[in-house]
């Protein structure tokens, strides 16, 4: 259905659709694999670990200050849109992942699981988990987030580290919400003047002049947002990108509007598409899921459960706020897999504390058991025991 109301229509719509839409089913899948605190600090420590060859695989590609050769034939070969690369100032590795912008992002991520405070959060035997190689990894994810010169990664690995103590605090979580739609309301309302005074390559060639590097200027090259900004000016004016069920249930002719729309951003690109009722719907129900969430984190009693969910609740909402700006992040892997996967951890975390208790409550020895509880895993059948010698092995 989201595939026949998109703008480009066909099996690469529906592609698309599926690549940002099939990672929603690990909102059901890591609630039943990992479901206690401790299993879920320990898979987070693996995934850490799993990440290491990744990170010195994009150190490799910065000091040797290039790709390898049958690396930059597939470039040549026009299969990936990553050919860009090539007509920029400095060739932005990419490392394992599939374009520099994904690499940052997933850095980003791993650099924020390393500074949780989780590991030092005793479980309810009161064990913690110092997991001391993190601290060496620090400087290399530092390093490799660097040498993509991929600047949303960069800004949302902070946005995480300050957002997970926030989270666990009713009022700053509101403060924060509110300074981030303030200052998106802002920003969408300053475009056609930010656009009309150059601000950003003002701001940019400022920058440049204080080195004078092609480095530093792929660095510190904030004027690509105008590509947002041009979207965000289409919308106040351009009305008829306003439809209440998009533009494919509109009076209007669909390929007028697009072509004095711009589309860089995911909110832009879903009001054509979907048009603004099914975006407040949509946003509601988002909404009354991120309290729950929320709630969670605020009455949470056990500091690691606590921990956890506060960490992975602020990385997802850093890297699917980063992928607003760069829509094509919600439908590539991996950046696509570790928004929904950070909700998951969360929201096993809530159906863990529901489970807890009930079961610690007073009455739970008589009471049934409730059906939204998930029943014990078994992996494997029990354990048969030894077997009787054949008649032929005792003859």
């Amino acid at each position: 259905v989201l595939a026949l109301t998109t703008g480009g229509g066909g099996y690469r719509s529906l592609g698309d659709t599926v690549n940002s839409t099939i990672y929603l089913l690990l909102l059901f899948v890591v609630p039943v694999l990992f479901r206690t605190p401790v299993d879920l600090r320990h898979m987070l420590k693996i995934l850490v670990v799993l990440f290491i060859p990744a990170v010195l695989y994009m150190l490799v590609h910065h000091f040797k200050q290039g790709v390898f050769d049958w690396e930059m034939e597939y470039l040549k070969s026009g299969l990936t849109i990553e050919i860009r690369q090539l007509s920029e100032r400095t060739f932005r590795p990419f490392g394992t992942m599939n374009s520099a912008a994904n690499a940052s992002m997933v850095f980003a991520g791993i650099w924020a699981l390393c500074l949780s405070g989780m590991w030092r959060q005793p479980d309810r035997q009161g064990r913690t988990s110092p997991f001391a190689i993190r601290w060496l990894l620090l400087p290399l994810l530092a390093l490799a987030m660097y040498a993509t010169y991929s600047r949303t990664g960069w800004v949302f690995a902070v946005v995480a580290v300050l957002a997970a103590p926030m989270i666990k605090h009713r009022s700053l979580t509101l403060a924060g919400y509110t300074l981030a739609i303030s200052a998106f309301v802002i920003i969408v309302l300053a475009s056609p003047y930010l656009l009309r005074h150059k601000i950003l390559n003002e701001i940019s060639e400022d920058f440049y002049n204080e080195k004078r590097t092609n480095e530093w200027a792929q660095a510190t090259n904030i004027s690509t947002l105008n590509d947002r900004l041009e979207g965000f000016e289409s919308l106040l004016k351009e009305p008829r990108a306003w439809t209440p069920l998009g533009l494919r249930l509109s009076s209007h002719t669909e390929s007028s509007v697009r072509n004095t729309v711009s589309t860089h951003d995911v909110l832009t690109d879903m009001l054509l598409n979907y048009g603004y009722v099914t975006m407040l719907a949509a946003g509601i129900f988002i909404i009354r899921q991120l309290w729950k969430l929320h709630s969670f984190v605020f009455r949470e009693r056990e500091p690691l459960a606590r921990a956890i969910g506060a960490t992975c609740l602020a990385l997802g909402l850093a890297i699917a706020s980063g992928a607003t700006t760069n829509g094509a992040q919600f439908s590539t892997y991996p950046v696509n897999f570790y928004i929904w996967f950070n909700f998951a951890i969360v929201g096993s975390l809530l159906m863990y504390a529901k489970e807890r208790d009930v079961r610690d409550a007073p009455e739970a020895a008589a009471a049934e058991t409730p059906p939204w509880m998930r029943s014990n895993m078994r992996v494997a059948p029990a354990r048969q025991g030894p077997l009787p010698v054949p008649a032929h092995a005792k003859a």
